[in-house]
Order: structure tokens, then sequence, then C-alpha cells
């Protein structure tokens, strides 16, 4: 029985080294749901919530055919980090993915903004996305830089449309 425990272990960790990560598994994505908060990353851990996702055609006064997604963030760690629009993605069930939109081309209030985040700071922006062509599709939300091997953190935002 030990043989095979140690056969076991040696093979997982050879899936490690070809999957690029320390622990096999990490790199799962973790799904939530709009309204749940969730921590990504354990060395530079930033607490998120997606408040709000709404199609831009229930909005007045904003162009048609996006996802507007409006998201609080607070930092936990106990240094400076930087957020940025580019952790956040839209991702289609089927792999494609959707950048966020430039405020140049909306009229968002409050749109989430490039800054150091202090630690114990918390702050909320907005992002719009162009409406995939899919019936299922999430905000993908990544770990700041430098990016540390933890699980890629899906929000699902088409049953909250």
């Amino acid at each position: 029985m030990n043989r095979r425990r140690t056969l076991h272990l040696s093979c997982c960790g050879l899936l490690s080294l070809l999957a690029g990560c320390s622990d096999f598994g990490s790199r799962a994505p973790t799904m939530h749901e709009v309204g749940e908060s969730f921590v990504v990353g354990s060395a530079n851990p930033i607490e998120y919530r997606v408040n709000l996702a709404i199609d831009t055609d229930q909005m007045p006064n904003v162009i048609d055919g996006f996802v507007f997604v409006e998201v609080e963030f607070e930092n936990l760690a106990t240094q400076a980090l930087d957020i940025y629009p580019e952790l956040f993605s839209l991702s289609a069930a089927g792999g494609s993915q959707n950048e966020y939109v430039r405020n140049e081309t909306t009229t968002l209030v409050n749109p989430l903004e490039a800054r150091a985040l202090q630690p114990n700071e918390s702050g909320v922006g907005e992002l719009l996305y162009p409406v995939p062509d899919a019936d299922v599709f999430y905000l993908l939300v990544e770990p700041v830089r430098p990016v540390e091997p933890t699980p890629v953190h899906r929000v699902r935002l088409d049953n909250a449309l």
C-alpha cells in the first residue's frame, strides 16, 4: 500500500510540473454569484464582490449591447497593491474572452481605473463589456501581480441579467 501511494504522489507531482504549478489542481476555477464576497490571492489578497451586473439595454443614457458590472474591492494585504481593469475579463462558456470597454466611449460614472490600493483601503469601480454571443458567461478575476499560483475566480453574470 505504501508503494502505491508513493507512485500516486509521483504521478501528481509530474502532472503538477506539466501544468506549470506547484500544487496540482490549484488553478481550478472557483465559481461565485453576483453579491457573493470572495478573496483572490493569498500572498496579495484582495476581497471582491460583484454588486451589480445589468444589460445596458435596461439603463438610460448608456450605449445598448453591453454588460455593465459594478465591482467592490478591499486590499487585505499589508502592503499597497495595484488594482486595474485588466485584472477582469468577460469570458463565455466556450472560452472566448472580451476586454473591458474604455471609458472614452461610454458614460460610466465611476469607471474602475488603475490605482494603488493601500492596506485596508476599499473602493468601487464600474466596468463595461460587449455582450458575448453565448448563453453562459462569467467575469474572470485574476490575482494582482506578481501572479501567484491561485485559482482563477469566476462570477457568473448571465443569470443576473
